[in-house]
């Protein structure tokens, strides 16, 4: 089965339409998160369970605490993601920019809990308390999986074309290696403390003078 990961205000009626579609060519049970939205437990089964996470990509998808549960559930279960990105239509509107999703997702262990102290939270309660790991994990995932263009307002030729592209991602896709924790962060970490070590030379270069 697969499981589909999206924002409801963002693509409600997108990630419905794909449920729809999908279940009827792949033949098998498609679940849509917004299906069981009240146990966040549930819904991280369900996501074991499945063979495949279809994320619906647009702006506030990794926003969502919720969504960044199940994200996290899936690499760690070894269930691979695919991503579906809205070309047209209402989801459009909230278009999803991947510079800056990579930007994000490298720095989440800091920019979660300033912007949304109540997600960082919920990713606690739910076995993501370390939020370096989170952000180590979503960083080395998201901006390196397959991605196939979705436009719902596109002609019936179109769409049974993106249906065949997306079924064919929904096979090849393979869950991701990890670098290691250790070296991404030393990595990470790195440009800042180059940005800090030339500050300091420029600062002990201006008091020679």
């Amino acid at each position: 089965s697969a499981f589909i990961s999206h924002a409801k205000g963002d693509a409600a009626m997108e990630a419905r339409y794909l449920q729809t579609k999908l279940e009827e060519r792949l033949s098998r049970p498609v679940f849509l998160d917004s299906d069981d939205l009240q146990d966040l437990r549930e819904l991280q089964t369900h996501v074991r369970e499945s063979s495949v996470m279809i994320i619906l990509q647009t702006r506030s998808v990794l926003l969502r605490p919720f969504c960044l549960v199940e994200i996290l559930t899936a690499i760690d279960a070894g269930v691979p993601l695919v991503g579906v990105f809205c070309a047209a239509g209402k989801a459009a509107d909230y278009d999803y920019d991947f510079d800056s999703v990579a930007d994000y997702l490298s720095t989440l262990d800091t920019v979660l809990p300033r912007d949304n102290p109540s997600a960082a939270r919920l990713l606690r309660q739910h076995g993501y308390g370390d939020l370096r790991q989170a952000a180590w994990k979503l960083a080395n995932t998201i901006p390196k999986i397959i991605s196939v263009n979705f436009n719902p307002a596109a002609s019936r030729n179109i769409l049974a074309a993106t249906f065949f592209d997306l079924g064919e991602a929904l096979q090849r896709a393979k869950a991701l290696q990890l670098p290691p924790f250790d070296e991404w962060i030393a990595q990470r970490e790195a440009p800042r403390c180059s940005q800090a070590e030339a500050g300091g030379s420029s600062g002990d270069g201006s008091g020679d003078g």
